[in-house]
């Protein structure tokens, strides 16, 4: 049970509001945004109860036919394991998929991509280490027999060089969807890079990874309530399975 939960479930008084005030210090140490906690008590005032409260702010993603997707996020978010998990999803449902190794930077990252697509049987498109990442997204929408994903390298949102070749890679190939890859326990620091990427790259929603190991639980209220954005996909684990769109209700029920 995460911290969140800890602290949700046992609220039960006849002024949540008056409760979420009081240990306001938990909330931010679960990794609810201050943002967040204000915003919940402005819709407790409106007579809401928490479930509605919590449940207004959540956004469901939904992916619809076969798109072009671009993966972007910081360094160790899960984006490989991620495009995986993604393809085998898409996969199952009947639509193939071509994956483009844009990541050229991180040793072992295409051989990584490669050793999915064997397992997975997703088509990959590769270059070699240093080629231009653009040019390899480019190529995979070229072949695209159905979704199109595309992993890039990890980057610091303050690195304006790295942050300017997604710019490129977007500009080039035009996705569908841009979506970021948020490592669950990296909680506020998260958020703030969730941010960056929006204003400088355009994110159209979130993957949220290492669910399974996050002992806060509070990103993913923070994410929607600060981003307005909404949650496509959670990851909790290293296999296949550990993998599902998100849903409002469920993450509610397992809170509440």
């Amino acid at each position: 049970m995460s911290l969140l939960q800890r602290i949700l479930s046992s609220l039960g008084g006849k002024d949540p509001r008056k409760e979420l005030e009081e240990r306001e210090l938990e909330l931010l140490e679960a990794n609810v945004s201050l943002t967040t906690i204000e915003r919940l008590k402005e819709s407790l005032e409106k007579g809401k109860s928490l479930k509605e409260a919590l449940k207004e702010f959540l956004k469901e993603g939904r992916i619809e036919g076969s798109p072009v997707i671009l993966l972007v996020g910081t360094n160790g978010s899960g984006k490989t394991t991620v495009l995986a998990k993604l393809s085998s999803w898409f996969m199952e449902k009947g639509t193939p998929v071509t994956a483009a190794a844009a990541d050229t930077f991180r040793a072992g990252s295409i051989e990584q991509l490669e050793e999915w697509a064997r397992k997975v049987g997703f088509e990959l498109v590769k270059y070699h280490y240093g080629a231009d990442p653009a040019a390899v997204a480019y190529e995979a929408v070229k072949r695209r027999k159905g979704a199109v994903i595309i992993d890039t390298a990890g980057r610091q949102e303050t690195r304006g060089d790295l942050m300017r070749e997604l710019q490129k890679i977007k500009k080039v190939v035009n996705p569908d969807l841009t979506l970021m890859v948020v490592d669950a326990t990296q909680g506020v620091a998260a958020l703030e890079q969730a941010k960056r990427f929006d204003e400088k790259v355009g994110v159209d929603g979130f993957i949220v990874t290492k669910l399974d190991v996050d002992e806060k639980g509070g990103l993913i209220l923070s994410l929607a309530v600060e981003t307005r954005k909404p949650i496509y996909f959670v990851s909790y684990g290293q296999t296949l399975d550990t993998f599902s769109p998100f849903s409002a209700e469920d993450y509610l029920n397992n809170l509440l």
